[in-house]
């Protein structure tokens, strides 16, 4: 399974994110501690249920896209007359 959200909370043992959709409130626990990833980042979290938890296998940072600038498109120099 898969949630997306913004980091609210995150420790050695557990991530707590609000997802972006339904703004509901989600914690999983971790395996290991989380290293490049802080609160108030967007990230996607595929997890697992075992029981009543959630337990994350993978933490992506979700990057923001980067719009570049539109040039004009080279006009051919080639015409016919």
């Amino acid at each position: 399974m898969r949630a997306s959200g913004t980091v609210l909370e995150l420790t050695s043992d557990s991530i707590t994110i609000q997802r972006t959709i339904t703004s509901e409130t989600m914690v999983f626990n971790l395996e290991k501690p989380l290293y490049g990833i802080n609160v108030g980042e967007k990230v996607t979290i595929s997890y697992i249920k075992v029981g009543e938890k959630n337990i994350a296998k993978k933490v992506s940072r979700i990057r923001e896209h980067v719009k570049f600038p539109q040039y004009p498109t080279k006009q051919s120099s080639n015409t016919m007359k």
